[in-house]
């Protein structure tokens, strides 16, 4: 786990657009080869699953959506005290249960799925996981696997 007290920033003319400056140092101990997948908490507010990005001054960015920003109640120019950890999980996030178990009783959709490249696997948990009623959560993964698995199919 490491550690960071950094001051969080907007990206010039784009509304909605935050970022985080991580240190190369403390970042550099989170990184794996090429994986930059971590898990972050900022002020002690639930971890998300995100990436480090580096930035041309050296050091690396984590990128906080706009929804994040105004639920945590971040603002600009203020001290963030940040906790990162390297992320563990398989495809670096959290997978949607209903999508897990759906992959677990359709090898052809669990095949397809993995066909992917990892950004758009974590781009349709996101997507699914975003749901929050079960039963719109299971609709859109059968949605996808079927979609999938016809593109597979072509």
């Amino acid at each position: 786990m490491v550690l960071v007290t950094s001051v969080l920033h907007q990206i010039p003319g784009k509304y909605g657009k935050y970022f985080l400056d991580i240190p190369e140092e403390q970042a550099l101990q989170l990184i794996v080869g090429n994986y930059k997948r971590i898990t972050c908490s900022l002020n002690g507010f639930p971890l998300f699953h995100c990436a480090l990005h580096k930035l041309n001054a050296g050091n690396y960015a984590v990128f906080v959506n706009a929804a994040f920003f105004k639920k945590a109640k971040l603002s600009v120019g203020s001290p963030v005290n940040a906790q990162l950890e390297k992320d563990e999980t398989k495809y670096g996030m959290a997978m949607p249960e209903e999508l897990a178990v759906l992959l677990e009783q359709d090898d052809e959709g669990r095949i397809a799925f993995e066909k992917l490249l990892p950004g758009m696997k974590r781009s349709l948990m996101y997507y699914i996981g975003g749901a929050k009623s079960i039963d719109v959560r299971i609709r859109r993964s059968i949605f996808i696997i079927e979609r999938e698995k016809q593109r597979a199919e072509s």
